[in-house]
């Protein structure tokens, strides 16, 4: 199994096995911190994340969840 991916810091960064999942965790008040954040697929580590918008020219692996197409 890959890790899921960690900050810059080197902490672990939040991240779920479905796009439902990191929905609930912004949506949860105690969680305002991610609440501008967009749901992110991550090429990388295969998890989907919570990541600003504006982070994304930057990360070229995270494609927005709701871009996704099945095959």
């Amino acid at each position: 199994m890959i890790e899921p991916c960690k900050r810059a810091s080197g902490t672990p960064r939040a991240f779920f096995d479905t796009q439902q999942e990191a929905i609930a965790f912004a949506a949860d008040p105690a969680n305002a911190a991610y609440h501008d954040d967009v749901v992110v697929f991550c090429g990388r580590c295969g998890k989907f994340h919570l990541s600003h918008s504006l982070w994304l020219p930057s990360r070229p692996w995270e494609t927005i969840a709701s871009q996704l197409r099945s095959n």
